[in-house]
């Protein structure tokens, strides 16, 4: 025995959102913990939309369909992927790009994906998830982001951030409030 981890592969596909993970099996279980909620909005998206189908009735005088009224029935959009939302969003080269990625992530995590604090995995995951190697100073890195320039606040527990009004506004200036 080698000693290393199994690797395992985790695959998820709906309509609305595509997501498979390969690697050591403490890592894709960490991922899967982290897009759970995702996977469900998705699989309540497909299943909102077979029920609004469904519901489409058959009128009496001649055939036409009629449908519940759209107003507030409709799903919400759906989140555009990391990836895509990372690629629009403008962030600097060179210093301070580190800081100006980890609100992006954090940013992301709280208005695409419901998180209103952060750990360090998460933010870990989400450099991974762009292609982009996490530094290993990434801990100290957010430190520095709460306690010298205010754009994270301490959260509800050791190890969790969330971004403080200060981070809000700079990042949806990186955003474009997206």
């Amino acid at each position: 025995m080698s000693g290393t981890p199994a690797d395992a592969h985790f695959r998820f596909e709906s309509a609305a959102l595509s997501i498979e993970f390969a690697g050591p099996e403490d890592w894709v279980a960490a991922q899967i913990a982290f897009f759970t909620e995702r996977m469900r909005q998705a699989m309540g998206e497909a299943e909102a939309q077979q029920q609004r189908e469904t519901a489409r009735t058959v009128e009496d005088d001649g055939g036409a369909t009629s449908e519940p009224d759209p107003a507030g029935d409709a799903p919400p959009p759906a989140a555009p992927p990391l990836a895509e939302f990372y690629a629009r969003a403008r962030s600097r080269e060179g210093r301070g790009a580190l800081q100006e990625k980890i609100l992006i992530f954090a940013y992301y995590l709280r208005t695409h994906g419901g998180r209103d604090e952060v750990t360090i995995d998460e933010l870990r995951a989400c450099f991974e998830l762009v292609g982009t190697d996490a530094p290993r100073s990434l801990a100290n890195t957010l430190g520095i982001m709460k306690r010298t320039q205010g754009f994270f606040e301490p959260g509800s527990g050791r190890g969790r951030y969330a971004l403080s009004d200060k981070g809000l506004r700079y990042v949806r200036g990186l955003a474009g409030a997206q």
